[in-house]
């Protein structure tokens, strides 16, 4: 309550502020088309230009070591906050493998990522316990944040990004998608925020319903 509280009286605070300076622009970026709809709402129409997120041209494909790599890796990476889903990603897991014991081998997920927030590290010992209470230390990992150099071995040594996000009641959009993208991983994302002017269904990703573990196990396996 308390959260949603503040963001509600920051918005408030913030609002004249955004207007002014929106006003006075004469042309004016977003990186979705969610993005630029989200503007005119609130703000009223103006001269919006749409240039989608740029991608990384440093990859040289994956190494070899990547193609003799037994285990599945499901791998998140960003911020690890609320609103990010990963309630729904543990949850989905703990669905596959009831469904199939033998994926506990088969398969690991790497959640990678620091805290935005001192109040986030609560939240993430809440992840972990609920990781425990179900069983999934073995196939579910947490990793802190990983240098900018090692990102690529990282995704390199990935099968599968999923971002699980949450609707957000601003626009916003995915660099981790991009790089994900960039780097030749297949990816699976909410149906919500900017994702849908990002994918395209079946061509360069697939979507689940936001908050939908079943959906989103279906999809896993789907790309399995």
């Amino acid at each position: 309550f308390l959260n949603r509280l503040l963001h509600r009286l920051t918005q408030g605070f913030f609002y004249p502020l955004e207007k002014f300076v929106y006003k006075q622009t004469s042309l004016v970026f977003t990186f979705t088309n969610s993005g630029a709809l989200s503007l005119i709402e609130k703000f009223g129409n103006r001269n919006l230009q749409v240039i989608p997120l740029g991608i990384l041209d440093d990859w040289n494909g994956r190494t070899e070591s990547f193609q003799k790599k037994e285990q599945f890796v499901i791998l998140f990476f960003g911020f690890i906050t609320k609103g990010k889903g990963l309630e729904t990603l543990i949850q989905a897991i703990h669905q596959m493998i009831r469904m199939d014991g033998t994926l506990r081998v088969k398969m690991r997920v790497w959640i990678v990522g620091d805290t935005a927030f001192r109040k986030d590290e609560g939240y993430v010992r809440k992840l972990k316990k609920k990781v425990s209470s179900l069983g999934l230390d073995d196939v579910l990992e947490f990793k802190q944040r990983v240098p900018e150099e090692l990102i690529q071995e990282l995704f390199d040594s990935s099968d599968l990004l999923v971002l699980p996000y949450e609707p957000l009641d601003r626009f916003s959009s995915s660099a981790v998608l991009i790089r994900g993208m960039s780097y030749g991983l297949p990816v699976i994302v909410s149906n919500t925020r900017g994702f849908p002017d990002e994918i395209q269904e079946g061509k360069t990703g697939l979507f689940f319903e936001s908050g939908n573990p079943r959906d989103l196990a279906e999809k896993i396996l789907l790309l399995w």
